[in-house]
């Protein structure tokens, strides 16, 4: 942590790249900085309105859920990966 700032590094893959313009944005947040928090910056809304339907979010390379999103406090060096959920049949 550099100070008081901790780095950040979000992928976005498939649809996600195509609806943020860009595959990689390294972030800057305040210590204390939660996973909801990072996505309402990203998304540009307030962390209440974030809404990750129809994305998977990956913390550090491990599954979350909307529920943690709003718990999980980034650490220095934390990857978030933003994905588009997968469908078969």
């Amino acid at each position: 942590m550099t100070g008081g700032i901790n780095h950040i590094r979000v992928e976005f893959i498939g649809v996600a790249k195509e609806r943020f313009g860009t595959d990689i944005e390294h972030v800057q947040v305040r210590p204390g900085t939660t996973i909801g928090e990072l996505l309402g910056e990203i998304l540009g809304l307030d962390q209440e309105s974030v809404n990750t339907e129809g994305f998977i979010i990956l913390h550090n390379g491990h599954g979350i859920g909307p529920k943690e999103e709003v718990k999980v406090v980034l650490q220095p060096g934390d990857e978030i990966t933003i994905l588009p959920m997968l469908g078969g049949g």
